[in-house]
């Protein structure tokens, strides 16, 4: 599935699991939470500023969200980091 400038690939539903796909630029990536990313910077890294900047949408119940583990993993052979959440069961579904 395709949202604007993310790539969703999920294999039991994107309720259930799913895996984000975006490039971005670094100069702005984090612009609306002052944050900053460079192209030296390691996976682990951007895990914090991207988990705030996913918290800062006033929609969909993302300030509500609770990070249970945030780690280090490897996709394809390339560093990233895979993070699991809890969102309330009353808020409504995500895309």
């Amino acid at each position: 599935m395709q949202f604007g400038d993310t790539l969703i690939v999920t294999r039991d539903g994107p309720s259930i699991q799913k895996i984000n796909l975006q490039v971005r630029k670094h100069e702005s990536v984090f612009d609306d939470i002052k944050a900053m990313s460079k192209a030296d910077m390691l996976p682990t890294e951007l895990a914090g500023p991207y988990i705030a900047d996913l918290k800062k949408e006033d929609s969909n119940g993302l300030p509500s969200l609770t990070i249970i583990s945030n780690e280090p993993v490897r996709v394809s052979g390339q560093a990233t980091f895979s993070f699991y959440i809890y969102r309330p069961k009353h808020l409504p579904a995500l895309p």
